[in-house]
């Protein structure tokens, strides 16, 4: 069976009747199959086009995040990058940022991967993981580092992060930092 979002249920004795959003109707003569359905069903949750998240490995708390569905990878603002001896050392957020503290942050787990900005020009990154903590739940996250420094949002969240736990919707803004919590 699809997994489908419930609309309606409805149970008259030992039936019980299923209104998915494609207003298929189903019937279960057994509820342990209605269970089953419902902890197969996935959600999303509605994230608006701004956000004020934390990156608690980071130590970085408050940060406001602009929702990019145009880019896939996720990406942060970073300045001073060094490699050394296959450890990566870099400051996160721009000096003028009020949560800039000026550490410096080291990474032994690393890549680098050919990036393609908006502007069309592609450059190589240095990619880390760590963790970002949206609707009060903690995700693992792949972040870029790029320079962001003349743009208002220090952090970008792309596609990659975004899919099968999220759905955009423009129109709205700081939904989890409201504690405003809409399932899909």
């Amino acid at each position: 069976m699809a997994k489908t979002k419930l609309h309606y249920f409805f149970s008259i004795t030992n039936i019980s009747l299923f209104l998915s959003n494609k207003f298929e109707l189903v019937i279960f003569h057994n509820f342990t199959h209605f269970q089953q359905l419902l902890k197969n069903t996935t959600y999303k949750i509605l994230l608006g086009r701004t956000d004020i998240v934390d990156f608690p490995k980071l130590d970085l708390f408050a940060i406001d995040i602009k929702v990019d569905t145009g880019a896939y990878t996720s990406s942060i603002h970073c300045h001073n990058i060094e490699v050394e001896n296959n450890i990566l050392k870099c400051q996160l957020l721009d000096p003028q940022h009020e949560k800039y503290h000026e550490k410096y942050f080291t990474f032994t787990e690393f890549a680098q991967k050919m990036v393609k900005s908006s502007n069309g020009i592609s450059e190589n990154r240095y990619l880390i993981k760590t963790e970002i903590f949206i609707f009060n739940e903690i995700h693992p996250i792949e972040l870029s580092l790029t320079e962001r420094g003349s743009m208002k949002f220090p952090v970008l969240l792309g596609r990659k992060f975004l899919s099968k736990k999220f759905m955009v919707d423009t129109s709205k803004k700081n939904l989890s930092f409201k504690n405003i919590t809409l399932k899909i």
